[in-house]
Formats: C-alpha cells, structure tokens, sequence
C-alpha cells in the first residue's frame, strides 16, 4: 500500500499454479453455476493468450478466460472443450470475474480492453459472450449488444435465468 491507497490491479498471464484461486473466486462469485478445475484447464491449454488473472497480496481477485469460437454458438456452461473450432470466426469472452473488495476500481474495464484489443490484433471482427447475473449494462458500456436468443434460448439456460447473449463489432 503506497499513502495515497492500494497500488492499481494489474493483470497477467494465467498460469495452472493460479487455477485452484481461480475456482475458490467463482465459488464464491458464482454458486448456483460452478466450472469443473478441468474445464478451466482445458481453456487455459486451449488459448493460455486468453486467460488472465489479477491478484492482490498473493490471493486472485480477478481472472478471465477468452477464446476464439464460432458466432452465434457459445459453448455451454461448464463444457470441456477439445479444441477451438477450425473455423473460429469471433473473440468469445467467456467469463471475467472481479473479487467483491475489487470490484469498482476499472479492473474489470482494463481487461476487457487488452482482451478485445488482443482479439483485434488476431484479426476477429467481433466480439460475443453471455451476460450473467444482471452484467448486461456493464458490457453496453462496452459496445455489446443483446442479441435474440432464438435457437440458442437452451443452451443460455445453462447460464442461468436472465442470461442475455451479445456482441459487438470490433472494426
């Protein structure tokens, strides 16, 4: 801690050693929708560029997982993946999640710029995800917006009540 308050969150590369933080985040964060420590492994091995933490004192108090996917096709909750579609043609921002003690402070706005600029840089047009627990005003804030949830209404169901789809164009 410097005088004038705590140093800003910074964020970095995921690493397996940070997984089992990770997970005792979303436990915390999302109780009624937990991920198996395997299906964050396998993104983490899938697309490590996507997959960043921020921690505070040694405790993980942030982390997010992005990936390559195909449009309008998000994968369910709590999926094992085995690869990334061969013909990937959006920036999927699958879950970014802030500790409550760091929530309001722009962490969660300084990792949706590095991974949507990361996304642009590998040449994705745009960018989709699944908005839970009442985050859709936040990813507006960002140039997300809702999509109809049409064919996909089930598969959003495994999301929780309320989840809205989105996107957002990148160019």
């Amino acid at each position: 801690m410097t005088e004038a308050g705590p140093l800003p969150l910074k964020w970095r590369p995921m690493k397996v050693a940070d997984v089992d933080g990770m997970l005792a985040l979303a436990e915390v964060l999302y109780p009624d929708h937990p991920e198996e420590r395997d299906v964050i492994l396998g993104r983490l091995s899938l697309y490590p560029a996507g997959c960043k933490v921020s921690e505070r004192e040694g405790e993980i108090v942030g982390y997010a997982i992005s990936h390559p996917w195909v449009s309008g096709q998000p994968p369910s909750l709590n999926a094992k993946l085995i690869g990334l579609p061969p013909k990937s043609d959006i920036y999927y921002l699958h879950d970014i999640a802030i500790a409550p003690a760091a929530q309001g402070k722009g962490v969660a706005n300084a990792v949706v710029v590095e991974l949507l600029a990361h996304a642009r840089s590998a040449g994705f047009r745009n960018a989709e995800l699944v908005a839970v627990n009442g985050s859709a005003p936040f990813w507006s804030r960002h140039g997300f917006h809702r999509q109809p949830p049409s064919a996909m209404a089930r598969k959003l169901t495994t999301y929780g009540e309320g989840a809205v789809y989105m996107k957002r164009p990148l160019v």
